[in-house]
Formats: C-alpha cells, sequence, structure tokens
C-alpha cells in the first residue's frame, strides 16, 4: 500500500503536538495585528489536514522500486544489562481531565500518584517508520508532560551505566495538574529519572538512545539519501545543512544558511508543491521581504513570496516553484540579505513513502 507522505513544516507541526499536550491553542499562526483564534482539537486538526493533503495530491507515474539508501545506518546503543527499563502503563493516567492528550505513551503509577509523559516525535510517523524502542533520546532537550502536580516540581536524574548528571530542571505552565519540564539527557545510556514535589515523587528507569534514532531525524535522512539525483553543474545549488534540530522540543530538519539568515527545508524543492520554510534571523519579525527568480535558460521574471509570523524567532514564507530548473530565493531584512540557489526536480521526481522507505519515479535528465 503506498501513501504519500504530508509536507507539513516541522514547528506547525510541534505546535499542533505540544498545544495537543498543554491542553491550550498556543501557536497558531498569526498574521501582525491579528487576534487570536478559538480554540480547536489540535490533533484532530492536524490530522484533517495530513487527509486533505493526500486527497489533493495528483497520481504519480508507476515506478521501480529502487534498494534502501546504503548511507543511512541508524545508530544503535548498548545498554547495560542491569538496566531494568521501566515501561509505559496502558491506556491513559487515572483522572486526566476529558480531552487531555491521548496521543502519547505515559509512565507512572497510582501509588505515585504522579506520571509523566515524554514528547512522542513519532506520533505520525507510526504507520510509516519502523520506530525506535525509546522515547528518551540524549542530546537534545525533549519536552516532558506531568500529570498530578499542583505544587512546585523538580526533574532530577543520574546515569547509571556511567558518571554523567542531569543538569536539575522545573516544571512550568501548570494547568490543571499538569506541569512540563525541558530535559536534556546528556548521554546515550541507562538513566534514573525523578520527578519530585513537597508530596511525592516519581522515580523512572529509562533507556536513551542517541538523538540520530528519533523519528524526525530518521525521516529526514531518509528523505535526503532518497533524493534521485545530484543538481547539474550549471545549477550551484546552496548546500544543506544537517538534519538538525534547533530549538527546544523541534523537529528535525535540513537547513540553508547564508549571511546570517537560515531557512529550514524538508526534502528537496519539486516543481508545482506548495513549499513551506521557516526564516530565522535578525530583523526577520520585524522586517522581511522575499523574492523568487528563475535564474537559468535566460528567464529572469521575478514573485514576491509572502510571509507570515511563525513565532517570536521566526517568519512562515509560502510559495510554489511553479517549473523545474535552477532558481533564487532572496530574502532581506533592514540588517541583512542572503541569496540561497535552489534546484527544483520535475514533478516526477516528488517522493512517496512506501513500506519504510522512500520512493521516486523520476531518472536524471
Amino acid at each position: 500500500m503506498s501513501r504519500a507522505h504530508p509536507r507539513i513544516h516541522s514547528r506547525a507541526l510541534l505546535v499542533v503536538v505540544i498545544g495537543a499536550l498543554m491542553l491550550s491553542a498556543c501557536g497558531t499562526i498569526l498574521d501582525a495585528g491579528d487576534a487570536p483564534p478559538d480554540e480547536p482539537d489540535l490533533v484532530s486538526a492536524a490530522r484533517a489536514t495530513l487527509t486533505y493533503r493526500e486527497t489533493q495530491r495528483e497520481p504519480t507515474p508507476t515506478y521501480t522500486p529502487r534498494p534502501a539508501p546504503a548511507t543511512f545506518t541508524p545508530t544503535t546503543v548498548e545498554v547495560a544489562s542491569t538496566c531494568e527499563v521501566d515501561q509505559p502503563i496502558a491506556g491513559l493516567p487515572p483522572g486526566l481531565p476529558p480531552g487531555g492528550p491521548s496521543t502519547h505513551l505515559w509512565y507512572g503509577s497510582e501509588d505515585a500518584g504522579l506520571w509523566a509523559s515524554p514528547m512522542d516525535y513519532g506520533v505520525f510517523l507510526a504507520d510509516e517508520l519502523d520506530l525506535p524502542s525509546s522515547l528518551w533520546f540524549a542530546g537534545e532537550v525533549t519536552p516532558v508532560l506531568w500529570f498530578g502536580v499542583s505544587q512546585p516540581l523538580e526533574v532530577t536524574g543520574e546515569q547509571l551505566d556511567g558518571d554523567a548528571m542531569l543538569e536539575p530542571v522545573t516544571g512550568r505552565n501548570a494547568l490543571l495538574e499538569n506541569q512540563w519540564t525541558d530535559v536534556l539527557i546528556p548521554e546515550p545510556g541507562c538513566w534514573r529519572l525523578t520527578g519530585a514535589t513537597a508530596s511525592g515523587s516519581l522515580t523512572l528507569t529509562v533507556e536513551a538512545l542517541p538523538v540520530n534514532r528519533r523519528a524526525d531525524f530518521q525521516l529526514s535522512q531518509m528523505l535526503s539519501d532518497a533524493r534521485p539525483y545530484p543538481p547539474p553543474p550549471t545549477c550551484p545549488a546552496t548546500p544543506f545543512v544537517g538534519p538538525d534540530a534547533r530549538g527546544e522540543g523541534e523537529f528535525a530538519h535540513y537547513w540553508l544558511e547564508a549571511d546570517g539568515i537560515s531557512a529550514d527545508v524538508f526534502g528537496w524543492f519539486v516543481a508545482g508543491e506548495q513549499q513551506g520554510m521557516g526564516i530565522y534571523g535578525e530583523g526577520v519579525i520585524d522586517e522581511l521581504t522575499a523574492t523568487l527568480r528563475r535564474v537559468d535558460q535566460g528567464v529572469g521574471s521575478e514573485t514576491t513570496v509572502s510571509t507570515v509570523i511563525l513565532n517570536s524567532e521566526g517568519r512562515l514564507a509560502r510559495f510554489v516553484l511553479p517549473e523545474p530548473g535552477c532558481w533564487e530565493l532572496e530574502f532581506e531584512t533592514a540588517a541583512s540579505s542572503a541569496t540561497f540557489t535552489l534546484y527544483v526536480y520535475p514533478a516526477a521526481c516528488s517522493p512517496e513513502l512506501i513500506e519504510g522507505a522512500y520512493r521516486v519515479s523520476c531518472e536524471e535528465p
């Protein structure tokens, strides 16, 4: 069974997941001066968006299956045999309010009266990837939601198969006995984590995997490895950097960087497809002009790209590259400007995620 992969901006997806976890409507993309919308059902909205995008996709030509790329080898970690990992509970914590998060796993017990749920980066990818055995990862911040806490919460941790320690963090954004913490496990291995309040505590033993085993890192790397062919020498495309998750709790992406401006991208650029790109850098929020121009075949027409405020750090650019070939995308703020050269593949090169592997049906011209 084939399934087209929905091309959704990582930060928008993060807003959906974190918004559902926090039972709030934070993170909606707003134009400057817009009033906040009514609170939506964020998880349902996300799934509806995925379904709509799939139904709008044009049929792709018959493809010839290719072997999985040899360059992608997920890293594994050896866990000490004495590491007895705690397992998630079945279902939800007792007393979780109606409408609370229900798409991720919880750790805890009624004896402790406290439950913890790390951010599940594979929540929308369970049918598409061989997901890792753990939701705990080292090297990047993991947002963790705690339920059953109405008092100040502190999280500490120690490595059981090494000497590393977790820098203590405190809970914040309490809502209906919920708090969340940004947990940064510094090293892979076996860890004992403790969340404690004045009235009780919860201690967990968990396996922390290298962050490149996380579902979003795997997906980005797999898509990059499946690129059908490199850009031609006549189009000196700006190289992608990554995959990298920049910012606490962000999804992994590849990046374009130049002159103090960064832009995140997912996959390669395909003619006729809607593109979403987060733009970050000094002055981006205050003022940003974005321009597209064709630079090969003697075509030099320009198109202005619309942008909207994404969050407190950047903007989201939306655009369609109408034809394959070599293009330039220029961003200009009051403080700086940057120009990225993009190679745009034919529409036939649009990827599909089929049985856990990306496939394309185009050949190098």
